[in-house]
């Protein structure tokens, strides 16, 4: 560090934010995160500021930790970091909370406050005596079982620790060229699975952007999280954020907070993080830098054409489309970075395949209307025996126009088409649907090609481990469904892979490895930390809810990483997903029923390495106090009642069940999953339903595969 140059740096930034009538966004614009600036000041012989205990007088700073208060410029941030010797790093931003008896922290919303990272304050003399300490009023997560190394010093990339390179497509399904679909056009994609452990039977854990995220962000699946909406009024300490910190009443460490901590320069460019379900895309606590273009819009900078669920754009239009700036920054970042300092973890989101699907023209022109896998899928109805709780109303593309002339959507027999079961639109419409889905993805393969090829122009895809998911899968007309949103196969099942390079030396050889072994999103976390030396995580313990701050870092996943040596090997018996119910209308995405957070009822599912799909759809209960969730497992009789053999037009939904309603799918005989065999079961399945009930019941800790006995 230049501290010289930093402090005219500061006192630049000083001179340009201490306006009161700056605006938030010019003052959001200057956030500063200096890591490690006392170490380096002292190591320079340079003299610590002096001390300004006026600053420090009749703040709420507790413990150790984070502790945040009002400054009005970076260079009185900077003076109070520098006054205490155990002051390690300082942010300085605009503050974007709002004050409440729970949280803990001085600074109101709108006001610039100054974050101090392991200040010794309040007689605390030594790092053994802090055990606590906040920032932004969350609670600090306690340090990982092995302390973390410093930062490494490396004179180019032939250093001691690898890049990460993690990139997050939006509702992508496993529908590329890698995954067996030959119709598909995704070159940069196919050349990734290549050189990468391509796993083709990787789920996740819930079939919506924030709560997906939220889980394999931070390795913990939903019920951890307690992130299951980004939708309506979460309940919190503060009432109106779906903050995964908050909601979870817990402040697990995320993947790229663990890297950042153990030397790794984070960076974050796109939606990685969903702004719905992580306050400032986690900042501080995960990036090193202010994360761009971490918002949920979809349009980029051109007209939103009638809100059209699909529109081709003139090649001459594509820079306003909304991923091309996220790859710029990004191939900014790759280009400037100082890449003798540390090594960096970059994660890189694109929207597309989100709706609305803009996409390029001579994208478009790939995929002709004859193309025969433009044609609604083989199975565009709604499964035989399929329980209404199971079934989704496809509100996410109800909130867009078909097109740029046609408001609304019709279905087949030219009337109101509102997601009813058996009532499809035109076939003309799906096939358009697909075909702009399809060359959506076409248009991230080349954006994300430009990156790879921006890694090997660097000269560093040698030292770059690449990890590549899509968040969640997307129905177009399978099943009868239009999104997300589901706990079917085609809205769990991602495409995943993990590849590059390590220290000059492939993860695997030259032509990639297929694996059918299942895995997890949140299997993620485990597997890069791994990769990156940091430690082989612990099962995270089933800590009652009052001890979840007290929670070390852990996993709810298991290390990929023995698939690259057998890639035939089961490392569990199942793999698990959820979606919860508002009401009793069906699944859905609009945020409807009386609590989205609090959801009257879940549908647990689970999928069995020999292709058994078994969901219980229960009622679920709450401790408002500790904001446990409590399903409510049910009766497992399996009774006809509740179940209809064919849907009408409109159904009549019965009242929400009073007891557990299953449904079980056979991939070995039935991989679309049209026909639930629960709801006519013969006594030999109703046996085979039962214990797989139990195999659901008993979760995920019970299906990982134990340790293989040393040799």
């Amino acid at each position: 560090v230049n501290f010289p140059m930093l402090e005219a740096c500061l006192r630049g930034l000083n001179a340009e934010t201490t306006n009161e009538s700056a605006t938030g966004a010019s003052m959001a614009a200057t956030v500063l995160w200096i890591v490690g600036l006392s170490r380096a000041v002292a190591a320079k012989g340079e003299p610590r500021c002096l001390p300004v205990p006026k600053l420090l007088e009749n703040t709420n700073i507790e413990g150790g930790g984070y502790a945040d208060f009002v400054t009005k410029n970076a260079t009185l941030c900077r003076d109070a970091c520098c006054a205490d010797e155990m002051c390690v790093a300082f942010s300085w931003t605009l503050h974007a909370f709002t004050n409440g008896t729970t949280t803990n922290h001085s600074c109101l919303r709108g006001e610039t406050c100054c974050f101090l990272k392991n200040g010794g304050y309040k007689g605390q003399k030594s790092a053994a005596d802090i055990t606590s300490g906040y920032v932004n009023g969350h609670p600090r997560p306690p340090p990982s079982p092995s302390p973390p190394p410093a930062p490494p010093t490396r004179p180019s990339f032939s250093g001691t620790k690898p890049n990460f390179l993690f990139l997050i497509v939006d509702d992508l399904r496993p529908e590329i060229g890698a995954f067996g679909a030959a119709h598909m056009h995704t070159p940069n994609l196919d050349r990734l699975a290549n050189r990468s452990l391509v796993l083709q039977r990787a789920y996740v854990q819930q079939a919506l952007c924030g709560p997906s995220r939220a889980s394999f962000m931070t390795g913990r699946r939903p019920d951890s999280t307690r992130t299951i909406t980004h939708q309506g009024s979460c309940t919190n300490s503060r009432g109106t954020s779906c903050y995964w910190r908050d909601v979870g009443r817990a402040n697990f460490t995320s993947l790229p907070q663990a890297m950042k901590e153990a030397g790794w320069w984070t960076a974050s460019f796109g939606k990685t993080f969903d702004p719905r379900t992580s306050d400032s895309c986690d900042m501080p606590y995960s990036w090193s830098q202010p994360p761009q273009s971490c918002t949920c819009d979809g349009t980029g900078t051109l007209p939103d054409n009638n809100r059209a669920s699909h529109v081709a754009v003139a090649q001459s239009d594509e820079p306003g489309l909304v991923d091309p700036p996220i790859v710029d920054q990004a191939l900014d970042f790759l280009r400037t970075y100082s890449h003798d300092e540390a090594p960096f973890f970059m994660a890189v989101g694109l929207h597309r395949p989100h709706l609305p699907f803009m996409v390029p023209e001579r994208m478009l022109a790939l995929y002709p209307p004859t193309l025969p896998a433009a044609q609604p899928a083989n199975n565009d109805f709604a499964p035989n025996g399929v329980p209404p709780i199971g079934w989704t109303y496809s509100g996410e593309i109800h909130s867009y126009n078909y097109n740029t002339t046609v408001t609304g959507w019709m279905n087949a027999t030219g009337d109101v088409w509102t997601g009813e079961p058996n009532s499809t639109l035109p076939a003309e419409w799906t096939t358009e649907l697909r075909r702009h889905y399809f060359a959506a993805v076409s248009a991230t393969d080349e954006l994300l090609g430009s990156i790879l090829d921006e890694l090997a122009s660097l000269g560093i895809e040698n030292n770059t481990v690449i990890t590549f998911l899509g968040d969640h899968g997307w129905h177009l007309s399978e099943n009868g469904l239009y999104g997300k949103c589901t706990n079917f196969n085609t809205g769990t099942h991602i495409p995943m892979m993990l590849g590059g390079s390590r220290l000059g030396v492939p993860l695997v050889p030259l032509g990639g490895i297929h694996s059918r072994s299942l895995a997890e999103a949140v299997d993620l976390l485990p597997t890069i930390l791994e990769l990156a030396g940091v430690g082989t995580l612990n099962v995270c313990d089933e800590t009652p809810a009052p001890n979840r701050n007290a929670i070390p870092l852990c996993r709810e996943g298991v290390s990929l990483l023995p698939l690259i040596t057998n890639a035939t090997q089961e490392l569990r018996t199942a793999a698990f997903s959820q979606y919860p119910v508002p009401g009793c209308g069906g699944v859905g995405c609009d945020g409807s029923g009386p609590s989205f957070q609090h959801p009257t009822h879940m549908g647990y599912t689970m999928i069995t390495s020999n292709g058994k799909r078994i969901t219980e759809w229960l009622s679920m209960q709450y401790d408002n106090k500790t904001g446990e969730f409590l399903p409510q497992w049910g009766d497992m009789t399996l009774n006809e009642p509740y179940w209809l053999s064919a849907f009408k037009p409109q159904p009549v939904l019965p009242e929400c069940p009073a007891t557990s309603v299953f449904e079980y799918y056979d991939h070995s005989v039935d991989p679309e999953e049209n026909n639930n065999l629960a709801r006519k079961p013969s006594a030999s399945t109703a046996a085979e339903i039962k214990v797989l009930v139990q195999q659901l019941r008993a979760g995920w800790r019970a299906a990982l595969a134990p340790p293989a006995s040393p040799a």
